[in-house]
């Protein structure tokens, strides 16, 4: 597979949902997300563009021998780049209509101008992440918070609120 700037992040069906703003609340997770956008300087981590709404993209590191699905970090990114790394739900949301249809196509020339490709190679990209999502897909992963475990975020958030 070759090696993209942005590529699209498929989630094993099993564990759709599963993610750290699920489990935060609210207040806490607004924090980490405010860290984040500011460990990026407010900029994409992959496009680079400013002055656009970011989003916190929790990044997923897998052992398939293990079955282990592990958060190894996040990135702050923009509506169109988050979009595209969660492809399958974006493509749902359209479907769903609640994005125009036009979304896919615009998005998919976003994908190609980031990565300097042409849309027959992200079509392939698609293909293979899909192939990959599947065989994933028939399996549980076990999640693995690591160091960002939701208990151990709200300890330190309360931590630092005592300090206060």
């Amino acid at each position: 597979m070759k090696s993209f700037k942005l590529t699209i992040d498929m989630i094993p069906s099993n564990n759709w949902g599963e993610n750290l703003h699920y489990y935060l609340e609210k207040e806490i997770w607004d924090l980490v997300r405010r860290e984040i956008y500011t460990e990026f300087n407010h900029r994409c981590a992959i496009c680079n563009v400013t002055d656009v709404r970011l989003h916190c993209h929790e990044v997923w590191l897998y052992n398939d021998k293990k079955c282990v699905q592990k958060l190894g970090g996040f990135l702050c990114l923009c509506e169109d780049c988050h979009n595209i790394k969660h492809w399958g739900r974006t493509v749902a949301v359209v479907h769903r209509g609640q994005l125009p249809f036009d979304e896919i196509e615009r998005l998919k020339k976003h994908f190609c101008r980031v990565n300097n490709c042409t849309e027959e190679k992200f079509q392939e990209h698609y293909y293979e992440v899909g192939l990959l999502w599947k065989k994933r897909s028939k399996r549980k992963y076990r999640l693995d918070w690591g160091k960002f475990s939701p208990e151990r975020i709200e300890r330190e958030w309360k931590k630092r609120k005592r300090k206060k």
